[in-house]
């Protein structure tokens, strides 16, 4: 007789998106504004997490966000690149989750309530962190309009982007929606939404990060059951070790 002990994974596999019903959070405890008065090209610096996260099979403690659209997961650029990038990209900055990435600017002046904002929605164990931008526009397009939030969930480490407003005001403006690992090797987005020119109103998009099934292994292979050998498969592997009393 024996024991048999199986061994989980950390998958870093891409994730999978798709489309989710647009809906917007709405804060029930107090937001911290980052940026509310006429900003260009800014980037908050390290923001900590307010609650586990793990983001391609790492964990998170901290969050940077850019004025430009996006934001970047534990690693600390300190970049706030203004030009979107065709994901996946080596060029810093990565490890990134991007709601639109193009040349914004916070401007109240031209666009009332313009602001850049972040607050835990919900309790544990099932908290989300939103980052929020509301009425940004696109330099030198007093006409357009970008209004949406990146959201991270705290029970499964999934992401939702929600875009409330993309509007370009006919500029044809090149922009990224989607996210990319720390080496800039792997990326996901929605078709068309990639270093594209878009505009669209109520869209929202959820990212799930890679699970089973499982692959299984048998250690050692003189005790393993053929029965097991048709099992699901997955780019992950799941170890299991049979232990003999």
């Amino acid at each position: 007789t024996g024991v048999l002990t199986c061994a989980l994974p950390i998958c870093i596999n891409d994730y999978s998106v798709i489309s989710v019903p647009y809906t917007s959070l709405v804060n029930t405890l107090p937001a911290t504004t980052i940026w509310s008065a006429y900003t260009d090209d800014a980037n908050s610096g390290a923001i900590n997490m307010p609650f586990a996260f793990t983001y391609y099979g790492t964990a998170v403690t901290q969050f940077n966000v850019s004025s430009n659209g996006w934001i970047e997961l534990q690693s600390n650029s300190g970049l706030s690149t203004l030009t979107p990038q065709l994901l996946p990209s080596a060029t810093t900055p990565n490890n990134v989750v991007a709601f639109c990435w193009a040349d914004l600017l916070v401007d109240p002046s031209t666009s009332p309530g313009a602001l850049v904002r972040y607050f835990t929605y919900g309790t544990a164990p099932n908290r989300v962190l939103v980052i929020e931008y509301n009425n940004l526009r696109f330099l030198g397009n007093t006409g357009s309009s970008v209004t949406g939030q990146i959201r991270l969930y705290e029970s499964d480490s999934h992401i939702e982007v929600a875009v409330g407003t993309v509007n370009d005001n006919a500029g044809a403006i090149t922009k990224t929606l989607g996210i990319e690992n720390s080496l800039g090797t792997m990326a996901t987005f929605p078709a068309g939404r990639n270093y594209a020119a878009w505009n669209v109103n109520n869209e929202a998009w959820a990212f799930y990060p890679p699970s089973g099934p499982y692959t299984y292994a048998w250690s050692p292979s003189t005790y393993r059951s053929e029965e097991h050998t048709s099992e699901l498969q997955s780019p992950c592997n799941l170890v299991c070790r049979l232990l003999l009393e």
